[in-house]
């Protein structure tokens, strides 16, 4: 018999995670992204490394730095943004031509790169854990994967036993939400529009996440 695996708090966030409305890795990756914005504004703002990373992507990607916004302060932004924008100033006072590489990034958004290091790791130790048949009875709990990180999950499954069963799991979760679209089109239709709203009202919202991935409350402090 196989060892099992130890369980970490990794297997404990993954098993919290199952009881929200979305895709878990989203859920999961959103919760290392506030980690990381609660860090860096209360903690961090400062830091060599991290002023580092941000010079060389020459700031956060267009989505995070939105969400850096959301977080209302102003001073932790101010030097953030203050800094990128002498480095600049410097490099427009030497501009010589219009082909300059002064706009070009030389590294990725820090928060891009916070999110792919979390999608990898609850990715990995999801597969490591689903070979467990009580892990899976609670992943069918679940609302199940977005078909971004569906797709990354099978891919990165080697195990054609353990691929099959969370193919066949999945096929579940998206006849499950189909049903729920078609009880929407069925009730929007004069005859049944009075009948009372099931599981299947936010049915519409699921189905376009599961597509692009879900965006959770931003857990601002």
């Amino acid at each position: 018999m196989a060892k099992q695996p130890e369980k970490h708090m990794t297997y404990y966030n993954i098993i919290d995670s199952f009881r929200e409305k979305g895709c878990p890795v989203c859920y999961l990756v959103d919760k290392s992204v506030n980690s990381f914005f609660n860090s860096f504004l209360f903690e961090n703002v400062l830091d060599y490394g991290i002023g580092v990373k941000l010079k060389k992507s020459r700031g956060f990607c267009k989505e995070h730095a939105f969400k850096l916004i959301k977080y209302g302060d102003s001073l932790a932004t101010a030097i953030t943004y203050s800094s990128l924008i002498e480095d600049l100033l410097d490099e427009l006072n030497k501009m010589s031509s219009a082909k300059s590489n002064i706009f070009n990034q030389k590294g990725i958004c820090p928060v891009c790169e916070v999110v792919s290091e979390s999608e990898e790791r609850y990715l990995n130790a999801f597969i490591l854990y689903a070979k467990e048949d009580i892990f899976l009875e609670e992943y069918k709990k679940s609302k199940g994967m977005c078909v971004p990180h569906l797709k990354q999950l099978l891919l990165k499954c080697r195990d054609r036993k353990l691929l099959n069963k969370l193919i066949e799991i999945h096929i579940q979760f998206y006849k499950t939400l189909n049903e729920e679209l078609k009880e929407i089109i069925r009730k929007n239709d004069y005859r049944f529009s009075k009948e009372q709203w099931g599981e299947e009202k936010d049915a519409w919202i699921r189905a376009v996440e599961k597509f692009v991935g879900c965006h959770y409350k931003d857990d601002i402090k």
